[in-house]
């Protein structure tokens, strides 16, 4: 490289510089606007004693359940990663690395507490996502691996890694939430029930973690076991559409006995149609 190129590569990193603190601030900003006032102190790792530290680390992601706020973290997080990957490896970019790895672990633990795969840090450069992902895997968390579903074999022991039940509460929220949202169209009845059913389970414990946390995984447990009980005069796997013709038929208004019957009718014989096709080659296509 001629003393050109390399002049020109410095001055690229001094004028760098004001923007990767600007952006700095920006993130810190966006915290302290949310009531984290010792936001600095956890990013810079100057909060000696660990207890103090976990605690703050809620309330930071407390912050983090309004969506907006996640994705502008999210977005402002990018940034301020994209500026430092074109300071390194230059010395003057050392005072941000500690920072841009406390950020990268307040990301990680947003995105798994609140099972967002919307927030991503991807594309942010491959300098500093290295340093992050050393950080995180030396913490024990896999950056490669995206968030424990609600019905995953590993949730459990997932969730016992939050060290509080409120955590632990919001965690099993969100992931009941997803589920019900990813599932809800193969069945619209039974997926809107057990929403309900975390509504009010939120609205009658409020405060009270560990009754909420009892309450949840029997919901997970529902979840896992699926509808279970048909409507009378059908098979398990033909209530769903009963309910879904339902709704759509009385769009919420109490139908009549004869009505409700006819609609049995319509439902079995579809079903009995779609037995006696679907083996048919092709059928589809007819």
């Amino acid at each position: 490289m001629t003393s050109k190129r390399i002049l020109d590569t410095f001055k690229g990193v001094e004028s760098e510089i004001p923007i990767l603190e600007a952006r700095y601030r920006r993130l810190l900003q966006l915290f302290e606007e949310a009531g984290i006032k010792n936001i600095q102190d956890f990013a810079e790792q100057k909060i000696p004693d660990v207890k103090e530290e976990y605690q703050l680390l809620e309330k930071i992601l407390d912050t983090l359940e309004d969506i907006k706020r996640r994705e502008t973290f999210s977005v402002y997080l990018k940034k301020f990663l994209g500026s430092l990957d074109v300071v390194m490896p230059n010395t003057l970019g050392r005072p941000f690395t500690i920072p841009a790895k406390r950020f990268g672990y307040i990301h990680a633990k947003a995105k798994q507490r609140f099972k967002d795969d919307s927030i991503s840090i991807a594309g942010a450069g491959a300098k500093v996502r290295k340093l992050i992902d050393e950080h995180l895997i030396g913490l024990g968390i896999n950056p490669k691996i995206p968030p424990t579903e609600l019905l995953s074999d590993t949730f459990i022991v997932e969730l016992d890694k939050n060290k509080s039940a409120k955590s632990k509460a919001s965690e099993m929220e969100h992931a009941i939430r997803k589920h019900c949202k990813i599932h809800f169209e193969e069945d619209p009845a039974f997926y809107k029930t057990l929403s309900e059913k975390l509504d009010k389970a939120i609205q009658k414990h409020k405060d009270n973690w560990d009754q909420l946390c009892l309450d949840l995984m029997d919901i997970r447990e529902k979840a896992s076991e699926g509808r279970t009980e048909p409507v009378e005069g059908l098979d398990v796997e033909e209530t769903p559409f009963f309910d879904l013709a339902r709704t759509i038929a009385f769009n919420g208004l109490e139908p009549e006995a004869a009505e409700l019957e006819n609609l049995k009718s319509c439902v079995r014989n579809m079903f009995e149609e779609f037995h006696s096709t679907i083996d048919i080659v092709n059928f589809l296509a007819e």
